[in-house]
């Protein structure tokens, strides 16, 4: 059931559904004959609706700032209305994620996060707040946020943004975002070729043109490590020979190195060299974890539509996915036998079930050279 609920600008945010929360609004069930949820791992999640003009008029509610609560891959998720077109058809509209709205009321003025793990980490960044989030992330790291909104904390592209810093994948659950290792299951959903696998839906890639396995990293105005003078990917001696770049950090700066008085938002000052040379470490590790450059030479591409002969291929009436889940791939004309993701999933909220799925290798793979 998809609900619309017309909602004051000004409320108390609260981390379960709005049909079990006290606020004064009202919910309106509404019929649309267009309802997809599409969400990337680690980007875009947007809701797109289409609504007839109605004589209940219910198409009146499909309005800038509507919140929605429809079915979705991981459950029933509120997102908010951000965008609204109408003509003589009807109404077309975009939702985002409710979570989405941290970009707008949490700003961090000034927030430091020195050597925690992941899961204090955000709890750091969503303090004061009804915002909740859930990690199992282990690994330490700092960072220090001035005039940013929590989505930009968490997620930005900036050096110390959490998923920079921290790494992880993000799955938004109503007011609640999580951040884990990996996100998604292994549920024993098998794609072939020949019995569900549509034709030319497979592409195999290999590439070494931004291949990175050993990296010289500098810090603020060039200053390079004392302690060592580069950092290895752990798979370097995958490869025949190491792939070397120069990286630069420039938010990393030894304290001498700052002019006086100069604007340090954003920046991890060091007071000596030796913890200049462990951020400078700490971030090679992130970028090496976090870009996969020493493995993005290996992609497998593969989109699949026809979710129904998979459904009667595996003798089930429905296919239990989620976004980041496991999928064997066999497809014999490429010689192509190896598990993948989901990296990008299309939900019929109408219907309750996957509509498309895009499968993408994300994990480190290696490829096997000629002897």
């Amino acid at each position: 059931m998809i609900m619309a609920y017309n909602i004051a600008d000004q409320i108390t945010m609260n981390s379960t559904l709005p049909s079990a929360t006290p606020i004064n609004y009202n919910g309106v069930t509404l019929h649309p004959s267009l309802c997809t949820v599409r969400a990337e791992l680690n980007g875009a999640w947007t809701l797109s609706i289409e609504h007839p003009i109605d004589n209940d008029g219910l198409f009146r509610y499909v309005e800038v700032n509507t919140v929605l609560s429809v079915p979705s891959f991981n459950g029933q998720q509120l997102f908010r209305i951000k965008q609204r077109e109408k003509n003589d058809d009807g109404v077309k509209a975009t939702a985002d994620p409710i979570f989405f709205d941290s970009k707008n009321n949490l700003f961090l003025e000034a927030t430091r996060i020195t050597n925690k793990n992941g899961q204090n980490a955000l709890n750091a960044i969503l303090s004061g707040s009804n915002y909740s989030a859930v990690s199992d992330i282990t690994y330490t790291a700092s960072a220090y946020y001035v005039r940013k909104n929590a989505m930009e904390a968490i997620s930005g592209n900036d050096d110390s943004s959490f998923l920079n810093r921290w790494g992880g994948e993000i799955e938004y659950d109503n007011y609640t975002i999580k951040v884990m290792n990996q996100i998604g299951d292994s549920r024993g959903l098998s794609i072939q070729y020949g019995s569900n696998l549509e034709t030319g839906a497979l592409e195999e890639s290999f590439d070494v043109t931004k291949l990175c396995t050993r990296i010289y990293p500098t810090g603020y105005k060039g200053r390079t490590p004392d302690g060592y003078s580069y950092v290895d990917s752990p798979i370097l001696a995958s490869y025949p020979i190491v792939y070397a770049q120069t990286i630069q950090f420039p938010n990393i700066a030894l304290l001498s190195d700052l002019d006086p008085g100069q604007d340090t938002d954003g920046m991890i000052i060091c007071p000596d060299q030796t913890e200049f040379d462990n951020e400078l470490d700490n971030a090679c590790d992130a970028y090496f974890r976090d870009t996969y450059c020493s493995a993005a030479i290996y992609s497998i591409d593969c989109r699949v539509t026809d979710l129904e002969a998979i459904s009667r291929a595996a003798g089930i009436s429905e296919i239990p996915v989620s976004l980041g889940d496991y999928v064997d791939v066999i497809d014999s004309r490429l010689e192509f036998s190896g598990t993948v993701r989901i990296t990008e999933i299309e939900w019929d909220c109408i219907h309750d079930r996957a509509e498309s799925l895009r499968l993408t290798a994300q994990v480190p793979a290696i490829p096997s050279f000629p002897s």
